[in-house]
């Protein structure tokens, strides 16, 4: 679930900007910009939500 908040996060963030180099509408850009921000605030919540379980949130893969 944190990984694929994470790439979504990403994947909005890429939008985002090359909205902006290809000038798109302003709002166009403004709902990318509200997709990245609501894709960020996911991904943060999920992060502390691991944290507070002390689960790993490191980006190691782990042993087998």
């Amino acid at each position: 679930m944190a990984l694929h908040a994470l790439t979504t996060m990403r994947r909005a963030r890429s939008q985002l900007r090359s909205g902006l180099s290809k000038k798109e509408t302003a709002d166009h850009i403004e709902t990318m910009q509200m997709a990245y921000e609501d894709a960020r605030n996911r991904a943060e919540d999920l992060f502390r939500q691991m944290t507070e379980l002390d689960m790993n949130v490191g980006t190691e893969v782990p042993d087998a």
